[in-house]
Order: structure tokens, then C-alpha cells, then sequence
């Protein structure tokens, strides 16, 4: 049976070979075989393995190795390139430094390699839009996740990104116009061939928890309806504060709250499921109204915790009291008008009413 033998060995095996024992060392120009002695064998070997000066080719077609798992190589150098017969790269492709790439990286099937690993993470990843890209302005960008793994079935996380340090976890910087950060829920019915065709996203724009002890509690919300929700699901988030941290009074408002157009109905006031109050403006929008819900059935109240209560107008204007739209009462600069009064006593103690011009209180 054949064994490995190094070449290095060879020159003491030839010492003590037989010296007329004939190994076939090469055929010459004219086809004749040349023999001689194992020594004359092993200097014909190093001659030609130090110094090839014609192609190496294996006997059978991607069978033998260059090396093996236990006895690998130190170092190869080479130039040229590199084939499996279907695809060629060049050496200096192979080779180069990262920062020169000027190709795409591929992978050969989806869903399949990593880039770096838990163990050995990459430090840094910059990226920049190529200059050469033809696509429209709006299709302009440095970088393109797809994420499709779970579609129809179960739903896993696009990505996670884990920070264990007390700095913040991302920063992003703009100096130019535009927006800072999209959030979209868009249609594709091709990456999402599962849905619909006029299938849109309904995915809650961005969720904010903290965490109790023993699982998530919900914090803020920006829904798919454009709803903010405010949340609190146990005793790690109480009374909700809006503040305005500027710490001069410059004359602006702490707050403003804006419509996109002019609305009859303003606010909506609710307690739990049932409506507290509201705010309208009617009268064609010239007049500020606060109206209690239908559900009130006890009415709407003004009441003071300390003071009184001020009812302020403008100099030229009257304080004026309607009942079921009808105005009851005004009291002006100089003057207070009663309207409506019955003119026959109503017997109800303390009821005012108007004799024929002269004011009385029923008795």
C-alpha cells in the first residue's frame, strides 16, 4: 500500500537504494523514456517542483487537491485568475482591499449567510449613495434592507438593535432639507404577493414601553389611524405631562393646537368611554362655545377652589345669559336688562316678574 512520503526524506531513501534499480524519469524530445538510479529520480523532482516551467494539470477533472484539511499551505502567491469553471474572478478582485470594492456582494441562495457573527461583530459600516445611480431622485439612497422571512405565516423582528452602554442609542444628523425620518405604511403587491393588490400596511407607526419587572408596559403610541395613545397598564406610568421646557416668557403661547382648516366642532373632552365636554365655534366660526356632553346629565359647572369666578369682555360688550338660546339676561357698563320676565305673578318664592313696568319678586 502507498504512503505519503515527504519530499525532504527522499534524498536519505536514495542513499541507500539500490543504485541500478532504473525509475522512469521523463520521455525526450523524440519520445524515448529516460531512466535512472532513485537519487538521479529525487533531483529531477526538487528541479522540477522548485522550478515548474509548464503548466500543472491534474489527471482527472476536479478530483485531486492542492493540500489537504491536516497539511494546508503556508502561503500562495499568485497572479491571473482564479475559475470553478463557470464564473472567473482575477486575483487582484480577490484580493483587494475592501475599501476599493467597485462590485456588488451576492450571495448565492437567499436567507442563508450572515455578515460577521455574535463572537466577532463588525465595528463600523459606512455606506454612501453610488454617484453613477440613473434612478429617479426619490429612489436616491446609501442603503436597502428587504426583510420577507415569516410572510403569511409567523412574523419575525426585521432587526434588533441591543445597546448596553449609557449613551444614546441612535443619533441621526441632517444637514440639508428634507425629512429626518419617514414612517410609511405603503402598498407593494409584489413583495407581498400573500395580500391583496390594493393591500396597505396598517402597522402601528412607533411604540414606546417600559419595562415593569416582569413584561413590557405600553407608554406612547402613534397608531396606523393617526391616533396618539398615551398608555398605562400598571404603576410604572401615572399622570401624563405635556411641558414646555423654554424657560423665558417671550410672549408666544406655551401651546397651540391647530386644525388644517376651519372646523365647527374643535375639541372632544372624554371620561373614560363617555364624552365630558366640548369646544365649537359657531356662528359661522365668530364664537367660541364650551358645551357639555349629552352624557352630563348633571350639567356643566364653574367652580372655584379659591376666588371667584371673573366673567370678562370686552369694554363695548355685555355680559350676556341665554336660557335655551333665548337671552334672559345682560348686564352692561351702566346697565343690567332683564328679558322675557312673565308679566303675572308665577307664585314660585323669589321668581322675578314685571307688573307693568314695575319690577316685583314673587312671594
Amino acid at each position: 500500500m502507498a504512503t505519503n512520503q515527504k519530499l525532504s526524506e527522499l534524498d536519505a531513501i536514495s542513499a541507500v537504494a539500490d543504485a541500478d534499480t532504473a525509475y522512469l524519469l521523463d520521455s525526450d524530445d523524440s519520445g524515448n523514456s529516460k531512466k535512472g538510479t532513485l537519487s538521479q529520480v529525487w533531483t529531477w523532482i526538487k528541479t522540477h517542483l522548485i522550478a515548474v516551467d509548464s503548466d500543472v494539470i491534474p489527471d482527472a477533472d476536479n478530483t485531486r487537491d492542492c493540500g489537504a484539511t491536516a497539511f494546508r499551505w503556508a502561503d500562495i502567491f499568485a497572479g491571473g485568475s482564479l475559475s470553478d469553471g463557470t464564473t472567473t474572478r482575477t486575483i487582484a478582485d480577490i484580493v483587494r482591499d475592501p475599501y476599493e470594492m467597485s462590485e456588488d456582494i451576492t450571495f448565492a441562495t437567499n436567507n442563508t449567510y450572515d455578515v460577521g457573527e455574535q463572537a466577532t461583530q463588525a465595528d463600523n459600516v459606512y455606506a454612501r449613495t453610488y454617484n453613477g445611480e440613473t434612478a429617479g431622485a426619490s429612489e436616491l439612497r446609501c442603503y436597502d434592507f428587504i426583510h420577507k422571512a415569516g410572510q403569511g405565516t409567523t412574523p419575525y423582528l426585521m432587526g434588533a438593535h441591543h445597546d448596553y452602554t449609557d449613551g444614546s442609542g441612535n443619533w441621526m444628523d441632517k444637514v440639508g432639507s428634507g425629512t429626518i425620518l419617514n414612517l410609511n405604511n405603503a402598498n407593494n403587491s409584489v413583495q407581498r404577493p400573500d395580500k391583496a393588490a390594493d393591500y396597505v400596511g396598517t402597522a402601528e407607526f412607533l411604540s414606546c414601553a417600559t419595562w415593569n419587572g416582569s413584561s413590557y408596559d405600553d407608554t406612547y403610541k402613534i397608531k396606523a389611524s393617526g391616533d396618539h395613545d398615551f398608555l398605562s397598564s400598571s404603576d410604572s406610568v401615572s399622570t401624563i405631562t405635556l411641558t414646555n421646557t423654554h424657560d423665558t416668557d417671550d410672549g408666544y403661547y406655551a401651546f397651540t393646537f391647530k386644525s388644517g382648516v376651519e372646523r365647527d366642532s374643535v375639541f372632544n373632552f372624554m371620561n373614560g368611554s363617555n364624552n365630558l365636554f366640548e369646544m365649537i365655534s359657531d356662528t359661522s366660526n365668530t364664537r367660541a362655545v364650551i358645551r357639555s356632553a349629552s352624557a352630563q346629565t348633571g350639567g356643566l359647572a364653574f367652580k372655584t377652589l379659591a376666588g371667584s369666578i371673573s366673567y370678562l369682555t370686552a369694554s363695548s360688550q355685555y355680559h350676556r345669559f341665554y336660557i335655551n338660546l333665548t337671552e334672559r339676561f345682560q348686564i352692561g357698563a351702566s346697565s343690567i336688562k332683564m328679558f322675557n320676565l312673565p308679566t303675572s305673578d308665577p307664585s314660585s318664592t323669589g321668581a322675578l316678574w314685571n307688573d307693568s313696568g314695575t319690577l316685583k319678586i314673587s312671594l
